[in-house]
């Protein structure tokens, strides 16, 4: 119909705009950005620039998607759904303060906004605060009872706290509204390791997911990981494969993926500033804390069993992976590399960071960040905090980045939906670390191999107290016992005594692995 009117109407705005909806529900994004931006262009709306801003999202152009969210709170500052939309981008790619100033903006407009309660319930999970979390959806829930998403974001943080019982009955709950969210059947397939027996959730998940109207959506890219972590739990690899390279070539369609050379320009980069002489200087500004530690490594290697660990000595506190380092001004961080760190500039982002750490434990004489692409910050982090321990995080690569390959990541993570941009990252990660090893200073800096703590928990487990500079807790043997918030994917993992069936686990895929057979060899044991 809207096609018809365009023929006879070709500049006619709503039916520019409600087709370019279609295209962007069909995931046809260049085409739907094309529509609706000649929409604005005809007869500018709120709804044209919020439409818009969803568009840039999803095509992975958070600086257009939030210019055209902005223009459309210029143009009526009293839409909350502009707000929620502002919010929920910026939250995606983990500007979690401004994010929260959004949902918070949209609740004074409209009290009843249940979306703002929700996508502000996913913020606090995403900080770690799930108590606040809990309390915020609860609130939605009252407004809006039905709703199934609800329960399923419920049962997320109910899974994050290893609280498994109570996390599948609030998936239960949320399947009575909705028996076919696809939301809900990502979960049960987190929830517990399938088997033959989850052959109905098969059957569904299977009928389900070819139905989902939004083909680029994170529900549908969410459920064909999910598929293939049923058939990789089932041992059926061949289709596990094919299922989670589906699902990453439709999130690299989404996102694009990794520009080698300007990371590889990265790499130099850091390289090139973070010399020994620099690095190893002791400056004016920087903090005197040892309260920080830093778990690093490539993702999937490790780093949630270390913090584990960690975290269940009663003087050390894990909290997760924390956004700071990342989150810097790229031109306050390069301003100050020229200025040879100003001390003005170290106090203040050691001012901050130890905020940051204090809200998550005011007392614990270690707090663990365990950020994992904290590898790239390095340099920085020990100008900062020239006596903050590192801990590399290292497994065999080749399980390293089947891992990685079988992970469904949030927004960042451009080069983990392709086998070639995996392998290249990986290179540059090992080149990196090389260099870190070089200029670190040896009792600040110690490196865990994944294979050799799980052969020998106790002994590495001892030596990462003494690096840490702590008395030995037995503590630190039963870490599975430790009740604290994993918002990971290895969430159910480290609830795990330690098990050795990852090893070598990319032997069931190796026809399949092309470019990232290279690698071995490449981890420093």
């Amino acid at each position: 119909m809207y096609r018809m009117i365009l023929q006879i109407q070709p500049e006619q705005p709503d039916a520019l705009h409600l087709l370019g909806l279609i295209a962007q529900q069909m995931g046809h994004h260049e085409a739907a950005l094309g529509m609706i931006a000649r929409a604005i262009q005809i007869q500018p709306t709120v709804t044209m620039y919020s439409n818009l801003g969803l568009v840039f999202d999803s095509l992975g152009k958070p600086d257009m998607a939030i210019a055209s969210f902005q223009q459309a709170i210029s143009m009526n500052p009293d839409d909350p759904d502009a707000y929620v939309n502002l919010g929920a981008t910026l939250k995606d790619y983990r500007r979690l303060g401004e994010a929260e100033e959004c949902f918070d903006k949209a609740l004074k407009l409209k009290p009843d906004c249940t979306e703002a309660y929700f996508n502000l319930g996913m913020l606090m999970q995403a900080r770690g605060r799930c108590d606040q979390a809990i309390e915020l959806i609860r609130k939605g829930l009252v407004i809006e009872p039905s709703c199934a998403k609800a329960h399923a974001l419920l049962g997320s943080i109910q899974m994050d706290l290893g609280q498994y019982e109570i996390a599948r009955g609030e998936i239960e709950e949320a399947l009575k509204r909705d028996p076919e969210l696809p939301m809900v059947m990502t979960l049960q397939a987190h929830l517990q390791k399938m088997t033959s027996e989850d052959k109905g959730w098969l059957e569904k998940a299977l009928r389900v997911q070819p139905s989902i109207r939004a083909r680029f959506s994170e529900d549908a890219i969410a459920l064909r990981f999910a598929i293939g972590k049923y058939y990789d739990d089932t041992k059926q690899y061949d289709a596990a494969f094919q299922s989670y390279a589906q699902a990453n070539a439709i999130r690299r369609q989404k996102e694009g993926g990794l520009d080698h050379e300007r990371y590889r320009k990265s790499i130099d980069s850091l390289i090139s500033v973070f010399r020994k002489e620099v690095v190893q200087k002791r400056r004016d500004g920087a903090s005197d804390s040892e309260r920080p530690v830093f778990i690093v490594g490539m993702p999937r290697s490790g780093t949630s069993l270390i913090e584990q660990i960690v975290a269940s000595h009663p003087d050390a506190f894990g909290a997760g992976e924390l956004p700071f380092w990342a989150g810097l001004p790229e031109d306050k961080v390069q301003t100050a590399i020229a200025s040879d760190f100003e001390p003005r500039f170290l106090r203040e982002v050691a001012a901050a960071y130890e905020s940051e750490l204090q809200g998550h434990s005011a007392s614990a004489l270690r707090v663990v960040d365990k950020m994992p692409g904290n590898f790239g910050w390095v340099g920085l982090i020990t100008t900062v905090f020239p006596r903050a321990r590192i801990i590399h995080s290292q497994r065999n690569p080749l399980d390293t980045c089947l891992s990685i390959y079988f992970q469904n990541f949030n927004k960042g993570h451009l080069y983990a939906t392709d086998l070639d941009d995996l392998a290249f990252y990986y290179k540059e990660y090992v080149r990196l670390m090389d260099h870190w090893r070089a200029v670190l200073p040896p009792d600040r800096f110690i490196e865990i191999p994944y294979e050799a703590l799980t052969d020998d928990q106790e002994g590495w487990s001892r030596k990462i107290v003494a690096f840490l500079g702590l008395e030995w807790s037995e503590r630190c043997l039963e870490f599975y016992k430790t009740e604290r918030k994993v918002g990971t994917a290895s969430n159910w993992q480290v609830r795990q005594k330690v098990y050795k069936s990852s090893k070598a686990r990319w032997r069931n895929y190796e026809k399949h692995l092309g470019p990232l057979l290279a690698l071995q060899g490449l981890e420093r044991l």
